[in-house]
């Protein structure tokens, strides 16, 4: 390929106030350009011109420092490859305050930039010096009819519009040239497809010096995920697709190339696919409530937020068949009701979906899970087999690790358990293990119960006298809460509980508002699930609400289910502000006007500060400036002596 010659730098005369006659042996300042040297036809192509490596001697004059104060530059162009009117220059590196700058065209094909120095307020024009670079930046738009082809041309001007180059005056200036290549752009791919038959891959033709191709997948016109590299002309889609479900799929194609001599294509779009997608299988795990003989169930699922609508849980027997209607719900959880005592089953969890739109038929559903078998035993009696301790002195503490319990169960009978698995098989004992063996519990029995079953076994407490007397004693009281007994207590001061009388909880507790559990808003044919929770307990309280009475209350009728609220009537007792413990920060015991103060007090000693060293540096300048002036009047003072004298 040819190169051609798009750019080439002169550089002119740098206007200095100083002669550049002792410089002439080598360059007083040097200029390079630098940027695309491959481009492309409709591109727009930055240059930048930098004047640099500046060495110029100090000045004799007054109005000038040592450096560069001025300077033009002329940039030649090809006219057959350039489009002039395009044209555009920036100096990002160069303050507007001080520096002026200049764009002007004196002929087709030829830049003139210029750049000067403003004087300051002492009439000094701030100079480039050796460490000093001036910059700019020139935009230029490629024509859409450019070719290959073009010469070498090498432009050095002065700032003459349009004259010659006067070589002599610029000898000491060191210039740079460009040769730009014109690129061309790979052809566009065509052909792209997502091939269902062949596992939704996506293919497109080749395009011929390409190395490569970037694909961005699209669902639903949104881009799906970052953009794919492929070498080839294929890429297997059905892994990204499967896992996000059901819509409208597409994807672009940009071919690439490694080679200086080739652009990026435009994209290409291809045709949408739509997919009907399925969902993850969830899993299901029972456990049995072995008072009511019940099943609840717990439900996992991997699915993506929002995408499962409702889960369908289905019951079989041991030989396979059905058993009742399936259970369809919005919940994870929940309880399966209706099964006979001693029959094991086998259960299911579908998950199904159809709120996704863009789907070909029908609703996204999950594969059947794997069954889980389980045997719905419930409790039908209970008997104590073995006694706790009975005989206490007061003082001790009831003991029931010696307890043992006998269940029956509707197909299994005489299955002992001990004090760790009570509350397994929701067995209350009262009085607690634990609990303070005081006077009053003397002759009292131990009641074991399990839902509605009470043990029929008579368990009689005996609780002797100590040997204090116990003439000294305080009084313990604790308020109950809505979810915590409270008590009030007598203590001895040898440390036994002469008295306890428990205070029940109030049960009234403090809910909170109504919301949707997991967002399981009814919908037609599906219940939903409220809650709330109390707030001084943690206590939440669950409604099932069906899809008539969800509308009902949307529409704010009368058959909205009822608010049980507790009656706020009733006072809740508060904690004493005065028991509770202070918290303390590094202010101390500081009030708040305390604190205002202090804070208002730094906030002035640092303005303070920041005025009097303000106010140092500005006297600074001032002397500074009054001491050059001072020289310079005397030096002038001088020369006009000795001129008065010749």
């Amino acid at each position: 390929m040819k190169k051609i010659l798009i750019i080439a730098l002169a550089t002119i005369m740098a206007v200095f106030c100083f002669s550049l006659g002792s410089s002439a042996a080598e360059p007083s300042f040097k200029v390079d350009i630098s940027g695309a040297t491959a481009v492309a036809v409709g591109d727009t192509v930055k240059y930048t011109v930098e004047v640099k490596d500046i060495n110029v001697p100090s000045s004799n004059t007054d109005e000038y420092d040592s450096g560069l104060a001025s300077v033009t530059v002329f940039i030649k162009y090809d006219t057959a490859f350039f489009d002039g009117s395009s044209v555009s220059v920036k100096m990002p590196d160069l303050p507007s305050d001080v520096w002026g700058t200049s764009l002007k065209q004196p002929s087709d094909g030829v830049i003139k930039v210029e750049v000067w120095s403003e004087p300051d307020s002492d009439g000094k024009n701030p100079t480039a010096n050796a460490n000093g670079i001036l910059k700019f930046e020139i935009s230029i738009k490629v024509k859409s009819s450019a070719v290959e082809g073009g010469g070498k041309e090498i432009y050095i001007g002065t700032d003459t519009e349009g004259g010659d180059a006067n070589l002599d005056i610029v000898s000491n200036v060191t210039c740079g040239s460009l040769d730009v290549s014109l690129i061309k752009k790979l052809d566009k791919p065509d052909g792209l497809v997502i091939d269902k038959e062949d596992g939704y891959k996506a293919k497109w033709n080749a395009v011929e010096n390409a190395d490569s191709y970037e694909i961005q997948v699209y669902k639903d016109e949104e881009k799906l995920g970052k953009p794919l590299t492929a070498t080839g002309t294929s890429y297997d889609l059905s892994t990204l697709i499967t896992n996000n479900f059901g819509g409208e799929y597409s994807f672009t194609v940009v071919a690439k190339s490694n080679s200086d001599l080739y652009k990026d294509s435009d994209a290409a779009t291809s045709s949408v696919c739509n997919y009907r997608g399925k969902l993850l299988t969830p899993t299901i795990a029972l456990t049995v409530n072995k008072i009511a003989g019940t099943v609840s169930y717990k439900i996992t699922d991997k699915n993506l937020e929002d995408t499962v609508s409702v889960y369908i849980i289905k019951i079989y027997d041991k030989d396979g068949n059905p058993v009742g209607e399936e259970i369809s719900s919005p919940k994870t959880s929940g309880t399966i009701t209706g099964l006979a005592f001693g029959t094991k089953y086998d259960v299911t969890v579908t998950a199904s979906s159809s709120s996704l739109d863009n789907v070909e038929a029908g609703n996204l559903s999950s594969d059947e899970s794997g069954k889980v078998s389980v045997t719905a035993d419930g409790i039908v009696g209970i008997s104590v087999t073995k006694n706790p301790t009975l005989s206490y002195t007061e003082g001790d503490t009831v003991d029931l690790s010696k307890m043992e319990i006998t269940v029956d169960f509707a197909v299994a009978s005489n299955v002992k358990i001990g004090k760790d698995k009570f509350s397994e098989y929701g067995i209350t004992v009262t009085p607690k293990h634990d609990a303070d063996a005081i006077l009053s519990l003397n002759g009292k029995t131990i009641t074991v119960t399990c839902g509605e079953l009470t043990a029929s076994e008579v368990l009689t407490l005996e609780v002797k006298k100590g040997q204090c007397e116990h003439t000294i004693t305080t009084t313990e009281h604790e308020d109950p809460t809505c979810g915590e007994d409270g008590f009030d207590k007598v203590v001895c001061d040898c440390g036994v509980t002469v008295e306890n009388t428990p205070i029940p909880a109030t049960g009234n507790h403090n809910f909170g508002e109504w919301s949707w559990k997991g967002n399981s808003v009814p919908i037609e044919g599906i219940d939903g699930v409220r809650e709330r929770t109390c707030s001084v307990c943690g206590k939440t309280e669950e409604e099932q609400i069906t899809y008539e009475e969800y509308l009902e209350m949307m529409s704010g009728g009368t058959t909205a289910p009822p608010d049980i609220t507790p009656d706020t009537t009733k006072p809740v007792t508060e904690p004493d502000e005065t028991t509770a413990p202070k918290k303390h920060n590094a202010l101390g015991g500081l009030g708040d006007l305390g604190k205002i103060f202090l804070f208002a007090l730094i906030a002035v000693l640092i303005v303070i500060v920041i005025f009097i060293v303000g106010a140092i540096y500005v006297e600074s300048r001032r002397n500074r400036r009054r001491r050059s002036r001072s020289r310079t009047n005397r030096a002038k003072n001088g020369q006009n002596r000795n001129n008065y004298r010749r």
